[in-house]
């Protein structure tokens, strides 16, 4: 025991849509869910140190608009009084997930469901008072484990991978685990567009397989670098086995890093929050878009015709679908300039977890992670707001899918990485 002792706890409830709600993820997809193969949860995770108490929110949704996430933070500050920069509300990025919650982008369902978001906000708030009441001392462990098994660079599998699992672990002073909290950078996309089922994919899969080891513990995964990761290159096929062999590998290497977990001293909580505002690039004039869209429509049907390799085809189809995304783009996001939004710091002693918000790609979650001043860092994406994806230099100069469907300049992501570093080493200068 330290001068300080570590209270913490942890509560999920279900967050499941009713079945015949609109499916989020995929432009594709024009059908409602037909049904539930396994439910959406959401998950509050309480850290308390010397009355300084953070919440670190998890749930199986797709994203989150800032005026959302604002709603929940609010509403979860006012239940269990904390400010609300102490409080991190962060979606896994499930695309087999209810639409409904309007996020700032043309490509995505604009249509609002209000009893859905009241009642995400109003469940939330209130998993997280039932936790504040069940708080208790607590101890915090860290561990790595290397994952390459699950996902790849979704454009060329040789590319840099951020292949680190980061996982904390909140034990009671019984020895038991109370909850899991895993940093791991990767789209959960197993399920495809002809999916009509709610799921929350294999983040979903691997806490069914957890808890039959620690039945009590709560789930919470904290995607990372997924902006240009997918299973790609690494699944076998598109269905819920799938998907179970995936939240397998998932669970092994979480078991793996807990086996190698080592106590952390948070003898203080740091919580910090800086504004960002990102420049909206330049579309083509719907003329150039729509030539564009047809020059890759015809490679697309050319390796169709020539019988290409099925990750070709995939490659092809994305870059298609980019286009398409493009052009709806330059007619959705008119003469905006810039997008603001915010990065969040969380200092738990010398574990910095920081927020984007959004798709980041693997080169700057390497690169913030490379040069955080603190010894331990997780970058969490999808968190408390979502802008789209932050393609670096790379991925513009190849014109992938995601560079295309961005709605930013060349150096969003490089924007990004300098406001976070600045941010973690002013966190630095003010924890110490």
């Amino acid at each position: 025991m330290t001068n300080h002792p570590l209270l913490a706890a942890a509560k999920e409830i279900d967050i499941t849509p009713p079945v015949g709600s609109k499916l989020e993820g995929y432009i594709a997809r024009k059908e409602n869910s037909r049904g539930i193969h396994d439910p959406l949860m959401g998950a509050v995770l309480l850290i308390q140190v010397e009355k300084q108490t953070i919440a670190l929110i998890s749930l199986d949704y797709l994203a989150l608009s800032t005026s959302t996430a604002r709603q929940i933070r609010e509403s979860v500050s006012l239940k269990i009084n904390i400010p609300v920069q102490n409080i991190m509300v962060a979606c896994t990025h499930t695309h087999s997930g209810p639409a409904g919650l309007p996020l700032n982008n043309p490509l995505l369902n604009q249509e609002k469901d209000s009893a859905l978001e009241e009642m995400l906000v109003r469940k939330l708030s209130g998993a997280a008072s039932w936790a504040y009441d069940s708080i208790q001392p607590a101890m915090i462990r860290v561990g790595h484990d290397s994952l390459n098994a699950l996902g790849k660079n979704r454009n060329s599998p040789d590319n840099p991978l951020d292949s680190q699992l980061t996982v904390m672990t909140i034990e009671n002073f019984q020895g038991e685990i109370i909850a899991i909290w895993a940093n791991f950078g990767c789209h959960p996309t197993i399920l495809g567009s002809d999916n009509l089922y709610i799921s929350a994919d294999f983040p979903g899969a691997a806490r069914q397989i957890l808890k039959q080891i620690y039945p009590g513990m709560v789930w919470l995964f904290a995607n990372g670098a997924s902006g240009d990761v997918s299973t790609r290159f690494t699944r076998r096929g598109q269905g819920f086995e799938e998907v179970g062999r995936f939240g397998k590998l998932l669970a092994g290497s979480v078991l793996r890093a807990i086996q190698l977990a080592n106590p952390i001293i948070i003898d203080h909580i740091q919580c910090l929050i800086e504004p960002v505002s990102i420049p909206v690039r330049d579309f083509p004039p719907r003329e150039q878009a729509a030539l564009e869209l047809k020059s890759l429509t015809e490679v697309w049907e050319k390796l169709t015709r020539d019988n290409a390799t099925a990750s070709q085809m995939r490659i092809a189809q994305t870059r298609v679908e980019g286009a398409q995304a493009q052009l709806l783009m330059s007619k959705g996001f008119g003469n905006k300039k810039n997008m603001d939004s915010e990065i969040q710091l969380i200092q738990l002693g010398d574990l910095a977890l920081i927020t984007l918000p959004g798709e980041p790609f693997t080169r700057t979650v390497l690169e913030i992670k490379k040069q955080s001043p603190f010894a331990l860092t997780s970058v969490v994406s999808y968190a408390n707001d979502y802008l789209g994806y932050f393609p670096d230099e790379e991925s513009v100069k190849m014109g992938t899918y995601e560079a295309l469907v961005s709605p930013f300049k060349p150096g969003a992501a490089e924007i990004l990485r300098d406001a976070v570093l600045k941010l973690l080493e002013k966190g630095l200068a003010r924890g110490y």
